[in-house]
């Protein structure tokens, strides 16, 4: 505060001094205002940071899903035809056995139609 018995330079001092802490009070106001901006900013780029990586991480987890459901996929492919090829080799088995069941009665009938011969041939030389 000016006194009245203050000489010109204390009231000059007294004005300056008086300046100055308005112009410090106001630096104060605008750092403020800055801090505030810069926070809403800070945030804003998080939030958006954020999103961003949920959506990369959404956008992964649904590659990942597509690659499993690929793969499940191809496994009970790969099981359904190892299924049809034990069923395949098991009728192949069966067709096995029954011709060779079939050779060994052939090969029997050809053995009995031998010795009969041989019997007869025999028998005609006698």
């Amino acid at each position: 505060m000016i006194d009245l018995n203050d000489s010109k330079e204390d009231i000059a001092m007294k004005k300056y001094m008086k300046r100055q802490i308005e112009a410090i009070t106001d630096s104060v106001h605008n750092i403020d205002k800055l801090s505030s901006e810069l926070k809403a900013l800070q945030t804003t780029d998080t939030a958006e940071l954020l999103q961003e990586t949920k959506e990369a991480a959404d956008q992964h987890a649904a590659a990942q899903q597509n690659v499993i459901n690929f793969l499940t996929s191809k496994v009970e492919s790969l099981e359904d035809a190892e299924k049809n090829n034990i069923n395949e080799v098991e009728k192949l088995r069966v067709e096995n056995q029954k011709l060779a069941a079939e050779l060994s009665k052939l090969k029997t009938q050809r053995s009995d139609s031998e010795n009969e011969e041989n019997t007869k041939a025999t028998g005609n030389t006698k």
